[in-house]
């Protein structure tokens, strides 16, 4: 499954799911791929998505609020605890809830 299907955002992000049962994330920000268990993504996005709001932090990753944005379109960040310090993915938060529509979609198309 894709979450993030073009490179026409502006972070030039692309999410994907791995066969391993992890998230590959490819962006601008970062020259090398990061991953992070799909479970703990998805969670991420199901809380968004529920909230219409950063939600926080699940099972060693976080998705908030961009330190010091205060703008209307604000960015978010995704940490992942085995990524190391300093390791982050920064994105507008339209970007994010446009992921957690995917995330949304996917559950309701395997239900039944």
């Amino acid at each position: 499954m894709s979450y993030i299907r073009c490179l026409s955002n502006p972070e030039g992000l692309y999410i994907w799911a791995q066969a391993d049962g992890s998230v590959g994330i490819s962006c601008l920000q970062h020259r090398d791929v990061l991953y992070m268990p799909t479970d703990v993504f998805e969670e991420l996005l199901r809380r968004m998505k529920a909230r219409w709001e950063a939600p926080g932090s699940y099972r060693g990753g976080s998705l908030k609020a961009h330190p010091g944005e205060r703008f209307r379109y604000s960015k978010m960040r995704l940490k992942w605890k085995d990524w190391g310090r300093g390791v982050y993915v920064d994105a507008y938060e339209v970007t994010w809830h446009y992921a957690a529509q995917s995330v949304s979609e996917e559950e309701d198309g395997n239900k039944g």
